[in-house]
């Protein structure tokens, strides 16, 4: 249909200019009435060609990858199937290339793994504990840096710093107006990471209703912020939304 308006029309200013004549009621009544939403699509897929670049062309030539470099990379961060297919890729032989040394960084720092640029050395290889997992920190009987070696190694200290964490209830609390949200999220910003869950009235994506967030930006330090709490169903009987909470379009619009 669109092919066919743009072929009589000629382009998409014609078409909506001239509107007016399409025959078919409901099609020119939406195409009037979605004229601007048109003229923005066309501005979103339009390609601009006269954006101005400090590189020369020659500086933008896509190189052959780095097959040792890549691999490496790829061994620690635990890409299994791709740094076999890498190696392939690049007729590299997987056992000659040791994996990089790459900090895992906090979000607030995070700017892209520096590969072999002035990392730490590397920790030895963690053991098997036999199930297909590697050892925690302290199953090595070592002290890991906060930061860990690999994203399952980093995973496993996380989870041991987080069961060994004593949990206060007192410390965890509603939000139920939007000056004490707008404060947790200053501080989620300037924590530079932050732990989040929505809950929802069913579990099933095209019915849920949202309900309330909950959110962490450290162990013991989280919150709930409840949103569509009800009373009952809100039948004959009664019931109805509870009081005391964030409307829901006003909390996201925060977020």
């Amino acid at each position: 249909t669109a092919a066919q308006l743009l072929e009589k029309f000629g382009d998409l200013d014609g078409l909506l200019a001239r509107a007016s004549e399409i025959k078919q009621d409901n099609r020119r009544e939406t195409i009037i009435a979605n004229a601007d939403k048109a003229r923005i699509s066309r501005e979103l897929v339009t390609l601009k060609n006269d954006v101005p670049l400090k590189e020369g062309l020659d500086d933008l030539v896509l190189h052959a990858p780095d097959g040792p470099k890549l691999i490496g990379f790829l061994k620690t961060m635990e890409f299994t199937t791709l740094t076999r297919r890498v190696a392939e890729a690049t007729a590299t032989e997987i056992g000659d290339v040791q994996a990089s040394a790459v900090i895992v960084e906090r979000a607030d720092a995070a700017h892209g793994p520096d590969v072999g640029a002035g990392a730490p050395p590397r920790r030895p290889a963690p053991q098997s504990n036999g199930d297909e997992r590697p050892a925690s920190p302290a199953t090595r009987g070592e002290d890991a840096p906060p930061q860990g070696d690999t994203p399952s190694l980093l995973s496993a200290l996380r989870l041991e710093q987080a069961s060994a964490s004593k949990i206060d209830p007192s410390a965890y609390a509603p939000i139920r107006d939007a000056a004490a949200l707008k404060a947790w999220i200053a501080e989620a910003r300037e924590a530079g990471i932050l732990a989040f869950d929505a809950e929802t009235s069913s579990s099933d994506p095209m019915q849920a209703d949202l309900i309330g967030l909950s959110m962490a930006v450290a162990p013991g330090r989280a919150v709930y912020v409840p949103l569509a709490h009800k009373n009952g169903n809100g039948d004959l009987l009664g019931g109805g939304m509870l009081k005391n909470q964030i409307p829901v379009r006003e909390a996201l619009a925060l977020l």
